[in-house]
Parts: structure tokens; C-alpha cells; sequence
């Protein structure tokens, strides 16, 4: 578990993160709820994407 301002691990509260499940204001996540954030499985947020959205852009 990481609490910090910068993030990296398995589960993790930050403001910036990459990580498997995140609560953050920037995250990349399986799982997240932030204010920006790109998702892969579930995610949450004002402005937050999932990665097949993005590959379907493309």
C-alpha cells in the first residue's frame, strides 16, 4: 500500500500514481477513481478514460 505524493504499487492513495487499484488525482490503474485517470478495468472520475476507448481512437 502507498500514501504519498508520487505512486507506484499494488494499491495506492496519491496524488500521481501508476498502480493496480488507486484512489488519485492522476492515476494509470486496472482499477481507479481520480480526477484523471486512464483505466484498464473499472475507473471513475471526472475526466477518466479506459484504454480500449483510447485504442479505438486510434
Amino acid at each position: 500500500m502507498t500514501v504519498s505524493q508520487f505512486g507506484i504499487g499494488l494499491f495506492s492513495v496519491s496524488q500521481f500514481t501508476i498502480t493496480g487499484y488507486v484512489l488519485a488525482q492522476i492515476g494509470l490503474a486496472y482499477s481507479l477513481i481520480a480526477q484523471i485517470g486512464i483505466y484498464v478495468h473499472e475507473g471513475y472520475g471526472r475526466i477518466v478514460k479506459s484504454v480500449a476507448d483510447i485504442l479505438k481512437v486510434i
